[in-house]
């Protein structure tokens, strides 16, 4: 230990935490193992931002996650975050990246990202984290995609976006959305997306939904190389990845990196569009309803279905379609009428081969496109 940290009054010494619930017990108690630092001490909070600006200088790093934030009182890492984002400024990197693991829900999350924190007992404000690890999309994502939830709980998460910021378009900003992890909290046993899955395209719709949709995707290594961890501890989902010394399911020494790996170079090719398309990286997203006849159209009743969403920025619509269902579909699909005319033809960005006509029906703009069990499409109209 530095010697620094080796003064015992630099500590809480509350005891061990045990009711994860119970505050303020879950802020000041020790975590297992972990004794706990006062971080209200402003000697201790110094001496922690002294080390992680020298990690910035020492590595070049160009961001931290900020782990077990609701550890932390907010004013303390408020002022942790604002001392960090303007110490990255002053070395000229000035898209420093801070972001949180937070598990909890929407409201409680919000306590830590995109306003000021006030600093007990004074008016001063700080900015505090960027972002927050998405908890509340995990929670449902993985349910929805295999069909085990009805879509209707994913549009209920975003419309929560409206409630909480006056620009729902830029919420996305806030939040990094992910669908494996390493921390499962609630889960028992825990497993990967994969685990007990035989429908490895469904992890190319997960991860092509983080890729698409709002909010800043973060993919959990070996997702896209299929890995299927799953037991009742968290060495099943950290599996070796490049042979090391130890891993789970026999992989001491293997290598597992494959870049021809079906998966991999399905998502490798979404995220290349991803790159190439601003309205994925920064569009308001939208729920299209469907139909199985282009006359009656809604929002999916279950999980067998095509979930459609639209990301438009300014005069640019890109429509996406996943089939979630484990056959073939062929359905109709709304399009924004403002910005994709009828009689144009939209183009499948991942089958540039695969073209659609806009029609118009019913007061409506739509598609009609055939889908593959577990497809995802990526519509654009296609540029004459």
């Amino acid at each position: 230990w530095p010697m620094e940290f080796q003064n015992p009054e630099w500590y809480r010494r509350k005891g061990e935490i045990r009711n994860w619930d119970s505050f303020p017990e879950a802020r000041d108690g020790d975590f297992c193992s972990l004794k706990e630092l006062d971080t209200s001490n402003r000697e201790v909070l110094k001496a922690l931002i002294d080390v992680y600006k020298y990690w910035i200088a020492v590595s070049d790093i160009d961001g931290y996650r900020l782990d077990a934030v609701k550890h932390l009182e907010d004013s303390s890492t408020a002022i942790f975050c604002s001392a960090i984002r303007e110490y990255a400024q002053k070395i000229g990197k000035k898209n420093f990246f801070l972001f949180g693991e937070i598990i909890g829900d929407d409201r409680f999350i919000d306590q830590y990202i995109a306003r000021n924190a006030r600093i007990p007992e004074t008016n001063e404000r700080f900015p505090s984290l960027d972002a927050a690890l998405d908890f509340p999309l995990w929670g449902i994502l993985e349910g929805i995609i295999k069909g085990f939830i009805n879509p209707a709980e994913l549009r209920a998460r975003y419309e929560r976006f409206k409630e909480l910021y006056s620009d729902h378009g830029q919420a996305g900003q806030y939040f990094v959305t992910f669908v494996d992890n390493h921390d499962q909290i609630g889960r028992s046993p825990r497993g990967r997306f994969l685990h007990n899955n035989p429908f490895n395209k469904q992890a190319v719709l997960a991860i092509g939904y983080l890729l698409t949709s709002s909010g800043i995707p973060c993919v959990y290594y070996g997702t896209e190389q299929g890995f299927d961890g799953g037991g009742d501890h968290d060495k099943y989902i950290r599996e070796c990845m490049f042979g090391g010394k130890w891993g789970a399911f026999n992989t001491t020494g293997h290598h597992f990196f494959n870049a021809e790996n079906p998966i991999y170079k399905e998502i490798s090719l979404i995220a290349k569009i991803r790159h190439e398309e601003p309205a994925l990286r920064y569009g308001r997203q939208y729920f299209r309803e469907i139909s199985g006849n282009g006359i009656d159209f809604g929002f999916p009743l279950d999980g067998r279905c095509t979930l459609a969403y639209s990301r438009v920025l300014d005069d640019t619509e890109i429509l996406i379609a996943m089939n979630l269902d484990t056959n073939p579909r062929n359905d109709f699909i709304t399009a924004d009428a403002n910005l994709t005319p009828a009689g144009k033809e939209m183009v499948n960005l991942l089958k540039p081969e695969s073209k659609v006509i806009v029609n118009k029906a019913i007061g409506r703009h739509i598609i009609n496109a055939p889908f593959d069990p577990h497809e995802i499409a990526i519509f654009k109209l296609r540029v004459d």
